[in-house]
Order: C-alpha cells, then sequence, then structure tokens
C-alpha cells in the first residue's frame, strides 16, 4: 500500500467510525445486509465545495450521481465541528435530494451557524461518502481580527494544469479565511487555437457536440458551449481537477463571474466571436449559461433563504442579480459585483465602417469646451481643434452627393460580403453606414477602389476633395484606429487613447446619454454605492471581474517604423475591461470608491498589477490588486500570439522588445501602476 493510499485508508476508516458512533442510522451499515458501494470518483465526480461564508450561513454544495442517472439521488448531510466529524451539528436539512433535473447538482443553505467558526462537513449517497469538506464562517460585525483570503482568476483547464494553486495547500496557508474568484471560472470553447493549448490530453469534450456552436475551420475545428448540456460538460470537467477539488474542499469561495462563464468579451446576452461578421445576441445561451453557472457553483443570492436551493428561470438573464455583499469582522466589507450582464457595448463597433463619422465638428467642439471648463483641455479649444488632427467630412444625406451614398451603397455591400458577412446583414450594414457623415478621404479611397464594379451610371461619379477648406472635420471610427470593416483592431484592442476618450467625454458629458457607458446597471450601481457609503468596516473592499487600471501602450517613440496602419498613438490595449468605459470609471471612483478609500480587487488581463490611484483633497484614496491568471496564457505571452498573427506587426522588428518589455511601457504610461507582471501565473493572497 502506497503512503498515499494508507493515508487515505486511514482517513476513511477514521472519519466512518466517527460518523458511525456519534450518528447511527445516518449511514448505510456496514453489516452483511449491506450491498457493496460505488467508488467515491464515480458517485461524487466533482467532490465537495462552500461559498458564500456569512456570520451564521454558508452554502454547500456536491453533485450526487445514482446509478440510473434518469433518477434523483436521496443524500444525507452532516457537519460537525471537528475534521473528524465526532462532533455533529444538528440540522433542519440533513436529508436532501440531488436532482437529475440540476445534473444531480445540490446546493444547500445552511443557516443558525456560529459566527467565526469553522465546520466540517461531508455528504453521502447509498453508502458512498465525499471527502471531508471544511470551512469557517465570517466573524460577527463587532469582532476585531483580521481577514486573509486569497483572490483568483482565469483557471483555462484545456492543455493546461493548475499547479498554481498548490501555494493554498500549503499549511502556510491554512488560515486563510474564504477565496475570492473573480471569474473566468471556466472557458466556454473546447479549444480556441488562438488562446489555448490543444494539447496534452486536458481537453473538454462535449456530449451533444451538435447544440454547441462549431468554430474554426480546415481540420482546426472546434467548439463554444450554446446549450445547458454543453455548458454542463464544462463544469464536470473543470471541477474534475484534483487540485481545484482540494482547494474547494480545503476553504469557502465568494464568486462572480467574468465573460468565459458564458462567452468571450461578450456584453449582455451577445457574443464577440465573429467580430462583426454576424449578430451573436443569443438570450438563449446567456440563460444556460447562468442556469449551469448556478447550478455548479456554491452561491446563494437570497441571504434569509435555508434549505435546498433551486435555479429559478425567472431569476436569470436579463432579470438577473449575482451583486452581494459580505462582512467580516470589524475590518472588511466585500462587494462582489458583476460587471457583464449590464453593460452596453463599446462605441466602436467591431462591424463599423472606418469612414463613419463619429462626431461632427460642431459635436468636438462642444466636447472640448466641455473639457476646458471641466479644467482637462491643456489648451484652448480653437487650437486643440487645430492641432487634433480632425478629418474633413461631407454630409451623404445632402442631395448634392446622392450618386456618391448610392455607390458607397453598392461597394460597401460588396465589401462586407466578401469578409464574410451574409448577405443579408451586409445590406443592413451598407445602407446603416452609407449615410449622414462620411470622411471625405476614405469616401474618396473607396470610391476609387472599386469604381469600375460600379454601374455605368455610377462609374462618373464625381470626386471629393480631401482638401477642401470648405469642408468641416470630425472623428470617424478610423481615428479610434480602426481599418477594417470587421476586425478587433480599433474596436476591442489597441483603441486610440485621446480619439476614444472624446467619444466617451462627448456621450457622457454633453449628450447626456446615460446608457452608453451604463456598466453595472441602476440598480446594481445604487446597491454598491449604498453598500459602500454604509460601511464602518476598516477596509471596503470591491470584488471586480475587470480591473479598472488604464492599461496604455504609447508607440510615441516608435515613430517612422510602425508598420503601416498603426500610428504613432497612445494606444489602450484593452477596452473589453473598465477602459473601455473612462467616463463612468471617472465617476465611481469619484463619487463612490474614493469617499470609501476603497480596495478594488480584479482579474480578467492575466498579469499582476498593484495600481495607487491616488488621494483626493480630503485624502480619501483608491488601490486595486489584480491577480494574475491561476493557469490561463499570460498577458506578455497573448500579445506576443496575437500580435504574431498580424503580418505588418510581426515583420515590423517590434514585436518581440515592445512584448517584452511591456510591464515598462505600461507603468511609464500609466503612473498610478507601480507594480506590473505580464509574464507570471499566480494567486494573490490579501490580509
Amino acid at each position: 500500500m502506497t503512503k498515499r493510499s494508507r493515508r487515505e485508508f486511514l482517513r476513511t476508516v477514521v472519519v466512518s467510525a466517527g460518523a458511525a458512533s456519534v450518528a447511527p442510522g445516518a449511514l448505510v451499515a456496514c453489516g452483511e445486509d449491506a450491498g457493496p458501494t460505488r467508488p467515491r470518483e464515480e458517485v461524487f465526480p466533482q467532490s465537495v465545495a462552500s461559498g458564500d461564508p456569512r456570520p451564521g450561513s454558508v452554502v454547500l454544495w456536491t453533485r450526487a450521481v445514482p446509478e440510473d442517472e434518469a433518477t434523483d439521488a436521496a443524500v444525507t448531510l452532516e457537519v460537525g465541528t471537528d475534521a473528524e466529524l465526532a462532533s455533529l451539528v444538528s440540522l433542519d436539512v440533513a436529508e436532501l435530494t440531488a436532482r437529475a433535473d440540476h445534473d444531480h447538482c445540490l446546493r444547500v443553505q445552511l443557516t443558525g451557524l456560529s459566527a467565526g467558526t469553522t465546520y466540517w462537513y461531508r455528504f453521502t449517497h447509498a453508502g458512498t461518502t465525499t471527502n471531508v469538506g471544511r470551512f469557517r464562517t465570517a466573524a460577527a460585525a463587532d469582532a476585531d481580527v483580521p481577514v486573509r483570503f486569497a483572490l483568483l482568476s482565469c483557471q483555462d483547464r484545456v492543455g493546461r494544469y493548475y499547479n498554481t494553486l498548490l501555494r493554498l495547500l500549503d499549511d502556510a496557508h491554512d488560515d486563510l479565511d474564504f477565496v475570492v474568484h473573480v471569474g473566468d471560472y471556466v472557458y466556454e470553447t473546447t479549444g480556441d487555437p488562438g488562446f489555448m493549448m490543444t494539447g496534452g490530453g486536458r481537453g473538454v469534450g462535449l456530449r451533444a457536440p451538435e447544440e454547441a456552436i462549431q468554430m474554426g475551420s480546415g481540420g482546426g475545428e472546434f467548439f463554444a458551449a450554446r446549450s445547458v448540456s454543453n455548458y454542463r460538460d464544462l463544469y464536470r470537467a473543470y471541477r474534475s481537477d484534483e487540485l481545484l477539488q482540494r482547494v474547494h474542499e480545503k476553504f469557502a469561495f465568494v464568486c462572480t463571474w467574468d465573460d468565459h462563464e458564458f462567452s468571450d468579451d461578450c456584453w449582455g446576452a451577445t457574443g464577440t466571436y465573429t467580430d462583426g461578421q454576424q449578430d451573436e445576441t443569443d438570450v438563449e445561451r446567456r440563460k444556460n449559461s447562468e442556469q449551469v453557472y448556478f447550478e455548479y457553483m456554491p452561491i446563494a443570492r437570497d441571504v434569509d433563504g435555508a434549505g435546498a436551493l433551486t435555479v429559478d428561470p425567472a431569476t436569470l438573464y436579463p432579470d438577473n442579480a449575482l451583486y452581494r455583499d459580505f462582512r467580516f469582522g470589524r475590518h472588511v466589507t466585500l462587494a462582489v459585483t458583476d460587471y457583464r450582464s449590464f453593460r452596453p457595448d463599446h462605441p466602436a463597433p467591431e462591424d463599423a465602417f472606418p469612414g463613419s463619422v463619429v462626431l461632427s465638428e460642431a459635436e468636438v467642439r462642444a466636447t472640448l469646451a466641455r473639457l476646458e471648463a471641466d479644467g482637462e483641455l491643456e489648451t484652448d479649444v480653437d487650437t486643440a481643434f487645430a492641432e487634433g488632427g480632425f478629418r474633413t467630412y461631407v454630409d451623404l444625406d445632402d442631395a448634392a452627393f446622392a450618386d456618391h451614398r448610392a455607390a458607397l451603397e453598392l461597394l460597401l455591400t460588396g465589401a462586407y460580403v466578401a469578409e464574410g458577412v451574409p448577405m443579408e446583414r451586409a445590406t443592413t450594414l451598407a445602407a446603416t453606414y452609407a449615410t449622414g457623415r462620411v470622411d471625405a478621404e476614405i469616401l474618396q479611397a473607396t470610391i476609387d477602389a472599386g469604381r469600375s464594379s460600379l454601374p455605368a451610371e455610377l462609374q462618373g461619379v464625381g470626386d471629393v476633395d480631401p482638401e477642401d477648406p470648405t469642408l468641416e472635420r470630425g472623428l470617424p471610427y478610423a481615428a479610434t484606429g480602426k481599418t477594417g470593416l470587421v476586425g478587433q483592431l480599433g474596436a476591442r484592442y489597441l483603441v486610440v487613447q485621446p480619439t476614444y476618450d472624446l467619444i466617451q467625454a462627448h456621450r457622457a458629458r454633453v449628450a447626456g446619454d446615460a446608457a452608453a457607458d451604463d456598466v453595472l446597471g441602476a440598480a446594481q450601481e445604487s446597491w454598491l454605492s449604498g453598500v459602500l457609503s454604509g460601511s464602518d468596516a476598516t477596509w471596503n473592499v470591491v470584488a471586480n471581474s475587470v480591473c479598472n487600471t488604464t492599461l496604455v501602450l504609447d508607440l510615441g517613440a516608435f515613430a517612422g517604423s510602425l508598420p503601416p496602419g498603426l500610428p504613432p498613438e497612445r494606444f489602450y490595449l484593452n477596452v473589453d475591461q473598465w477602459d473601455g468605459f473612462p467616463e463612468r470609471r471617472r465617476r465611481l471612483m469619484d463619487e463612490v470608491y474614493r469617499p470609501a478609500n476603497a480596495v478594488l480587487l480584479a482579474g480578467d488581463i492575466h498579469a499582476a498589477y498593484g495600481t495607487d490611484f491616488g488621494a483626493d483633497a480630503e485624502g480619501n484614496r483608491v488601490v486595486e490588486v489584480t491577480t494574475s491568471s491561476v493557469s490561463s496564457g499570460t498577458f506578455r505571452e497573448l500579445l506576443y500570439n496575437t500580435g504574431s498573427r498580424n503580418e505588418a506587426i510581426a515583420g515590423s522588428g517590434l514585436l518581440e522588445p515592445v512584448t517584452n518589455a511591456i510591464d515598462t511601457f505600461m507603468t511609464m504610461a500609466f503612473d498610478p501602476l507601480k507594480v506590473a507582471r505580464s509574464d507570471r501565473h499566480g494567486v494573490t493572497v490579501l490580509t
């Protein structure tokens, strides 16, 4: 017998003996009449988990699979105050049912527990018991005790392993009160070659691939989950990992979701796989992902509930409310937010025509005037406008440009189809963008390139002079860095910061379009403000799935050596994060976070950052701790892989030196960023 099996054997004997002596009848007897029990890993393949610890309650979870999987499973729960479960707690919910229509997942909320107390627990089905799990309830609100917890994010399984989690199993971390997981607990694809390692035997198979979204081509096909069955397969596979199981057995988790629990870079019920080729709004898919998330995660949205928890379809998107708050003694209030469910799309759509003008001259000037009034413009409006690089445009709604409009609509229709956009959608997009204000230079270049393909009556359409001094100047999508009809660059990634900020400032401060950056939704934002303003804890901690830290790459130093289409500008690296909503972020900083001296927690970006956003006149400040990924490719790795797929960038000679020095570039471009490590996986522990 190996050391491991001997230890497990002895532990099983001790646990079983303790349970039999204290709670006779709770387990199936081990005498001659008892039938053979099934292996633990067969009955409880995902072990156990606990979550949402409060002073008097906790959520316990397991998945109990009966021999006949079409039936429900009767489950017994035991909770005790010692590891051997010799001293059991009296429970009102000891006899439970793991329902087949919940994939045999069982979530139960226990109440009436003692604050600041460590408990142990296990489930039993048909004579087979789970491993013994452990959790600690939150300290009472008046308890003067330290709080120590871990922060996790991004645990891709495909081709990757969870070695990073071994740190949490060290004796040195036995005293952690809980673990905060800020999202990307699973990844919805079975092997995306863009960022996943498809070898190594750590794949995720789907029982019903015909219900999934097929992606890739030419022998590189893979799937994205869409159905309830698909999403269940993800959680079954991820939670079968022994290391992840051991961490769940040891600590209670407090979780929120990010994008991959539903769909990469999602907003609301909309995915972004095709970068604008298709409308990927899919409410049913969103609901399916949420149903399975709540089946498998130890979460209770109703803090007053007790007993077994079910998934009510009425509480799923768009009526979900995952955000919730916790109190841990005198020193920590923890608010857990939901960034993905309510936010809008960013203002530069992936399917936008680069020549379409976002801001007219009047709108640009009005925005500059507002920035000047707010003390944020370094010069006067006229000088800022003259030096801003704004571009001439014409109005296609003017009768004088009727032929230009007709020509552009035809050319855009063909161009969108050539980019893989279905004809019906291509026609709609072309009609949308071949109207109103259009950049003069891009309009002329588009017509020149396609003139010979136009009908005879339009081939002679007149030229537009981009240098015409009588034309007004504005800001097209091209000024955000967008060069193609469909694609991420200039839309979600590598977006020109000054231009993007000007667009958002106009929407928020001039146009008064509150919905344009209503990221959290009115109800959640009001809740968050109330939690922080009403807290008397030493530390007010806010868990976000994505970071508030500005991630900027300033290419000004590389002027003259950049590939075509990549200007020497300051770029937001990723506006899928809070960089995508700078105006709302500023308001939250000034009105919600800084008055509460908030500590922000974040993940998503696969890098570790420490950011000090500074203090206001009263000395109130905000800091942010961003944790790296458990296993997903590091930020530096992702940047390199993305750049290498772009021929111009890969051939520029800049890819390697820029990615190798990315942390230096970002700390230089954003002074509040004090610590940056984009090349390491990790977990973060905070006290």
